[in-house]
């Protein structure tokens, strides 16, 4: 028998992350990547569409690849194309999604505030997203100790958090994370029966 797990009351809860403060950062490298011919326009497409674009199965695994790409000033860019593509993934991307915010988060945790202070095409649901999206991929390997997994990875990321940083974003992103679990866990539809 298989179970399928649901966010049926997301609107019972909600977060103030409008109070992460957005930077007064110069985006001119972010438009000049959205205006660089060398970037794809798939990309340029799911930033103008603020959604993933269906194509095939390597053009969509390149957003996450790009994710992780060594080129400097692609990288607020490349970040907005991830977060963007968020919105309407599912499938093997949406997996693919999962593992890649995961890995991010743990690996890049100071770029990750810096792109939620800086970036101004990003917004409450980019956030959310990100935070619902990590759930997720904990949740894979850890059902039924999720708010252990959370606090680990609270303790983790506060720990590479350079100390002149504002850690908002990741208190909020957490914050949601034990709100999405303790949802899941006690709503009456949380788990269906197949």
């Amino acid at each position: 028998m298989k179970t399928i797990k649901l966010i049926c009351l997301a609107g019972l809860f909600s977060l103030n992350i409008s109070c992460v403060q957005k930077g007064n950062v110069d985006n001119s490298q972010t438009n000049t990547v959205k205006a660089d011919s060398s970037t794809l326009s798939y990309f340029k497409e799911i930033v103008r569409q603020q959604k993933v674009i269906r194509s095939n199965d390597a053009q969509m695994l390149s957003i996450t690849d790009s994710l992780f790409s060594g080129v400097e000033i692609n990288q607020g860019f490349y970040f907005l194309v991830f977060t963007k593509s968020m919105n309407c993934a599912d499938g093997f991307y949406s997996e693919a999604v999962g593992n890649a915010a995961l890995e991010y988060l743990t690996t890049r945790t100071n770029q990750f505030i810096q792109n939620f202070r800086s970036i101004h095409d990003l917004n409450d649901l980019d956030l959310y997203n990100w935070a619902d999206y990590t759930f997720r991929e904990i949740q894979v390997d850890n059902e039924g100790r999720e708010i252990d997994q959370i606090n680990k990875l609270e303790k983790l990321l506060l720990e590479k958090i350079d100390p002149n940083r504002n850690v908002k974003a990741i208190e909020l992103l957490i914050e949601r994370m034990k709100s999405t679990s303790h949802n899941i866990m006690y709503a009456p539809c949380a788990s269906l029966r197949i």
